[in-house]
This record gives structure tokens, sequence and C-alpha cells, in this order.
């Protein structure tokens, strides 16, 4: 008995390790690529559609193929019987009529006559051909039964192939269906994927800009700050028009000062801290709706794989039906075909 090979449990997950790097690379490469994001749909996976569409194509092909040439042949083998049963009836016809020519006597014939009765004698009528030991009256009624029988048949499994074929063509045209409805249903995603990023590059780039305003002008106020000092006065020149030097403030008023060029520079980091989380929050919402867009190719990718698992299963079903019922032809139907012995045991004797 052949047990299976067992591999040790780094080994597995060595495996393990290095296809889910592999699927996350070629995750990345999908989602990192210019070019299929600009395009806007997965195109290694439409062009794998179309070859496992083309795939199925040729296998539909190569079966319609073999399913004719087997109906020829099926038809070449009944012809073949056909013509050898005809050729065998021939030749009992030309063994019966040269028994009747050589080995049976006038006597017998004679004799045949007189055993006829006396009611032929009395009418006058002339005795016609006799049946000889082993003949079948019936022999033409059977055969053209058995033709009616044999039309039958074929009539029969005419019908069931063509209901076959029509279960094929159906099935067919339901794939075709489903998969423009999921090739539609991708190019839908794809357009709201576009465009709801075509929205948040437009969010983010007037966000970006009016910060980049707020962020000119807070520097262009700070450099007038740094290289003209006496505008920190501003305020209380407008409150005191005739002071025109900080050197005659009081200590409270350079205090006040102070305390405000303090919560200017406060109120400066509060908002470089409300841009950076800002920013940081569109990129988490940016990597969320990427990691969105990949479950929603994996669900689709999930729901292809099951319909073309469900199409294998009853095409399976399907040939092993078919299968069946050659072989119940094959082993049930065409077995009873008359052989040389059945004519031999006619015309065994001649009276």
């Amino acid at each position: 008995m052949n047990r299976p090979m067992s591999f040790p449990e780094e080994t597995k997950e060595a495996a393990a390790v290095k296809l889910r790097r592999e699927r996350e690379f070629d995750r990345k490469i999908r989602i990192f690529d210019s070019k299929r994001r600009t395009i806007g749909v997965d195109v290694d996976s439409l062009m794998q559609q179309v070859q496992e569409k083309h795939t199925l194509m040729n296998l539909d092909r190569q079966r319609e193929a073999v399913f004719a040439a087997e109906t020829l042949m099926n038809a070449r083998i009944g012809l073949l019987r056909e013509q050898k049963q005809k050729q065998v009836q021939r030749d009992v016809l030309n063994t019966l009529k040269e028994e009747w020519a050589h080995q049976q006597a006038l006597a017998t014939l004679r004799e045949e006559e007189n055993e006829c009765g006396s009611e032929e004698k009395d009418t006058g009528g002339v005795s016609g051909l006799r049946e000889m030991a082993g003949e079948d009256p019936t022999w033409m009624q059977r055969k053209r039964e058995q033709k009616q029988q044999m039309r039958a048949w074929c009539d029969s499994l005419q019908r069931e192939r063509r209901e076959v074929a029509e279960k094929l063509r159906n099935i067919d045209d339901l794939y075709d269906k489903s998969m423009l409805a999921m090739t539609q249903r991708c190019m839908d995603v794809a357009r709201v994927e576009m465009e709801n990023r075509r929205a948040i590059q437009i969010a983010t780039m007037n966000f970006n800009k009016s910060q980049e305003e707020e962020n000119k002008v807070l520097r262009q106020q700070r450099a007038q700050q740094v290289n003209h000092p006496s505008l920190l006065l501003d305020p209380l020149q407008i409150k005191y028009p005739n002071r025109r030097d900080w050197r005659g403030l009081s200590t409270e008023e350079q205090k006040r000062i102070c305390q405000q060029q303090l919560e200017q520079a406060a109120e400066s980091r509060r908002l470089e801290e409300e841009h950076h989380a800002r920013n940081h929050q569109w990129e988490q919402l940016q990597g969320l709706e990427a990691r969105m867009s990949l479950l929603r190719e994996r669900e689709q990718n999930f729901s292809a794989r099951s319909f073309r698992q469900t199409i294998a299963a009853e095409n399976q079903r399907l040939a092993q039906e078919q299968n069946q019922h050659h072989h119940f032809l094959d082993r049930e139907v065409f077995r009873n075909i008359p052989s040389e012995e059945f004519f031999t045991q006619f015309n065994t004797c001649s009276r």
C-alpha cells in the first residue's frame, strides 16, 4: 500500500510563506502599475477569460469532431452488418434452391401431392409450392419488423443526440451571457472606481492648493515679521498712535506682546498638525479604497472560478450519460445479431 509522502512542518510553512510573498508581489505589481491604473481594467484577467473561452470553443469543436467520427463509424458498421446479413440471406436462398433442384426427387413431389387430401383432387386444382422442413414462412414479416424496430432505435438515438446538442448549446449561451454580464459588471465597477479616484484626486489637489496658499501667506507674514520687527507693534500702535518706539512700552505691554507672539506660533503649529493629520487621513482613505478594489477583484475571480467549475461538472455529467448510453446500445441493443449458426438450422432434411 502506497503511503502519502510526509513533509516536515518547516518545509510546508516555508512553501506557504513563499506562496504568500509571490501573491503579495503580484498584487503590488497590479496596484502600483501606472499603466493598469490608467487603463482602469485588469487586462490579464480579460486575456485569461478570452483564452479560457477559446479553450472551451476548441474543446467543443474537438468533441463535435469526435462525435461526428463516432456517428460515421457507427453508420459504416451498420451498413456493413446489413450488407453481411443480406449476403447471408442470399446464400441461404441459393442453398435452398440448389437443394430443391438436386435433392428433391419427382416421386417425393408426387407423394406430397397425394398427401394433400382429396379436397384438392375433387376440385381439380394444381398443387403449388410446398414448405420444406426448417423453412420460416414468417421470415419476411419478421425482417420487416426488425427493420421497423431498427429505424425506431435510430430515430430515438438521433433525437437523444439532438437533445444533448441543444442542452450544450443552451449551456454555451448561458455561459456567454454570464461572461457578458460579468464583463459589464467589471466595466461598471472600474468606471465607478475611476470616478471615485478622480474625485479624490481633485479634492486632494484642491486641499493641497489651499494649504499651499495658507502656508505661503504664513511664510510671507513670518518673513515680514523677521525683517521688520516693528510690525509686531501694529496692534499697539493702533491703540496708542502717539507711541512710535517699542522702547517706551511698559513691562506688562511687552509681556502681552510676547504672549501674542507665542500664541501665533502655537496657532501655526496647530495648523501644520491639522494639515499633516488631513494628509494622513487622505492616505488612509486611498489605502482603504485600494483594499476594497482588491477585495472586489478577488470576489469576481472567485465567482468566475465557481461558474467554470459548475460548467465543467455539468459537461462531465453529460459525457458520462452519453458513454453509458453508448455502452447500453453496444451491450444490450445490438447484441442479438443473427450469425451463420442461425441459418444452418434450416433445411436439415429433405422430404
